[in-house]
């Protein structure tokens, strides 16, 4: 489960950042998928048949404590709760495109998606941490991926692949002489009208 929502999740966050290449959206959307569908079929038999540990109780389970079982069980459940709403907005999100819905209700949607979507794999480290197996190791990769994610869209992606503008053709700086009536342009010639300007074609 660390390798899932650690190295895994990292990469499929960061390919949605470049939403505008679709290949790159349906990785993010079939990692995500199966990422859901392990995680809740791996969680909802320790959830259903292990239950909540007493509080007070002092019994070692495998090494763990009860109070570190009890915390990674809640967090469990929210985690869970968290990765099921993410999958369900970010379907509903997916038909809302298809349909055509107002753009307001799309953009609304797709933030509620991605920040719970934060909320969800933040859960979901956190609650591996918890156990303490290998938590150095997953944080550090969480740590080195975080840095690299800053480097890139902060340092590298605006100072090399930064788009500049370019004319396309020469810019001139010419006075545009004012008119009172249509009647004082030249018949003779075609005309576009656009905004408040008379454009000579």
């Amino acid at each position: 489960m660390g390798a899932l929502w650690s190295p895994c999740a990292n990469i499929a966050i960061i390919l949605i950042i470049y939403a505008y290449r679709k290949y790159w959206v349906w990785l993010h959307m079939a990692f995500f998928t199966f990422a859901t569908i392990i995680t809740l079929a791996s969680s909802f038999p320790i959830l259903a048949f292990t239950g909540m540990i007493p509080a007070d109780s002092t019994q070692n389970y495998d090494d763990y404590s009860a109070s570190v079982l009890r915390t990674h069980y809640i967090l469990g459940i929210v985690a869970c709760g968290c990765v099921g709403a993410v999958s369900l907005i970010g379907g509903l999100t997916k038909l809302l495109n298809i349909c055509n819905t107002s753009t307001n209700v799309i953009l609304w949607t797709r933030r509620i998606h991605t920040w719970s979507g934060y909320a969800a794999v933040i859960c979901c480290k956190v609650n591996i941490y918890i156990l303490g197996e290998d938590a150095g190791g997953w944080i550090a990769i969480d740590v080195i991926s975080l840095l690299i994610y800053i480097i890139w869209c902060y340092i590298c992606w605006p100072k090399f692949f930064k788009l500049e503008g370019r004319y396309i053709s020469p810019k001139y700086e010419t006075a545009i002489p004012g008119i009172k009536s249509l009647k004082e342009l030249d018949q003779s010639k075609g005309y576009v009208v656009f905004a408040d300007n008379v454009y000579d074609i």
